[in-house]
């Protein structure tokens, strides 16, 4: 028996295959998303948006809680 290799994080392919910021901002790369913003429509403001970065990153997960005094498990939700 070989354990097989563990594939790549959902969030990474998030990124790779996306060019929005939201998807960026989901899959908890900020700065990849800010990147874009700058790019196409020149936002250099970032600050007012990272209430929205952070709930889009929060929003991209379920927390579903387990044993008792253990911490919950964090899946990525798929589209």
């Amino acid at each position: 028996f070989t354990v097989p290799s563990a594939g790549t994080p959902v969030s990474s392919q998030w990124c790779n295959a996306s060019s929005h910021a939201a998807d960026h901002a989901a899959a908890g790369s900020f700065e990849s998303g800010m990147q874009l913003l700058q790019r196409q429509i020149a936002v250099t403001a970032f600050e007012p948006l990272r209430p929205n970065f952070v709930r889009a990153f929060l929003g991209a997960r379920a927390y579903m809680p387990g044993l008792p005094l253990a911490p919950a498990n964090v899946t990525p939700l798929q589209r």
